[in-house]
């Protein structure tokens, strides 16, 4: 995977500017990244009106996955450019509008 250390840095500057996480997270991140890229890690989690919202990245296949109470909701796979995009432009705002039409809104 080529771009793995790009997607890696977009995604980990996106925690540490969405949710201002610590060095030693950031690092410790990186480290399972780098060592295991084909495993889905958590993007987004929130709790709403009983319901669990959970989004997942996976860097190998360039895909997002939306889960409402641990079942998958939407599933998207992206190809190496709009990856990119996504990473580049991604907002906490922009990733849980996605989960509007579960949430009734």
């Amino acid at each position: 995977m080529n771009n793995l250390k790009i997607y890696l840095k977009l995604y980990l500057d996106f925690f540490k500017n969405q949710y201002n996480s610590t060095e030693k997270f950031l690092e410790q991140r990186k480290k399972e990244i780098l060592t295991y890229p084909n495993e889905e890690y958590g993007l987004i989690y929130f709790l709403d009106k009983e319901k669990e919202y959970v989004i997942e990245i996976n860097f190998s296949l360039k895909r997002l996955a939306y889960f409402v109470n641990t079942d998958l909701v939407n599933d998207e796979e992206y190809t190496e450019e709009d990856f990119l995009e996504l990473l580049k432009n991604m907002s906490f705002d922009s990733l849980i509008s996605k989960f509007s039409e579960y949430k009734g809104e």
